[in-house]
């Protein structure tokens, strides 16, 4: 392309193509958009984004609201598969003691008994403020004849760590 100017306008056009060609100095006063800087545009871009939980898992689960508590059950082992025992609230099944998934109960604010049976009746007791949920990890640890249901009430965080994506049946 240069030659073809260089022949069609002489020496002014080699001036034109040397100013279509010059670059701004380093000392140029055009801003950068919104003051970024390329290193902080790559961090961001570099940056982990938070995703939203998926819909129908344990993390995904709307606040309680006022004058409610619940209970979240969960099992994240798969010691013991083949048992799985119905899990009840005050008496009132909310599902069973399944690996890798959630089941919900709504309840009063107050103290409750969780309990399952095996071989053997295992009963628990929780007090649930105004509000909260209580979270409980459901286990099958070893019995005489059968595994034995144990229940450990778990802080949030480490409920949706090792079950946030858990189905909510």
């Amino acid at each position: 392309m240069h030659a073809s100017l260089l022949r069609a306008g002489g020496a002014l056009g080699l001036i034109l193509t040397l100013a279509a060609c010059e670059t701004p100095s380093a000392t140029s006063t055009t801003p950068l958009p919104d003051a970024a800087t390329p290193a902080a545009a790559a961090a961001e871009e570099a940056a982990p984004k938070a995703k939203a939980p998926k819909a129908g898992t344990l993390a995904a689960l709307a606040p309680v609201g006022r004058n409610e508590a619940r209970v979240a059950l969960f099992r994240t082992s798969y010691f013991g598969l083949a048992i799985q025992p119905k899990v009840f609230v005050d008496g009132v099944e909310m599902g069973r003691c399944t690996p890798g998934v959630a089941h919900i109960a709504k309840v009063s604010p107050g103290t409750h008994q969780i309990s399952a049976t095996t071989e053997q009746e295992k009963i628990t007791t929780v007090s649930i403020a105004n509000g909260e949920t209580a979270y409980i990890n459901c286990s099958i640890g070893m019995g005489v004849v059968v595994g034995r249901a144990a229940f450990e009430r778990v802080p949030e965080a480490t409920a949706m760590q090792k079950a946030g994506k858990f189905k909510v049946q």
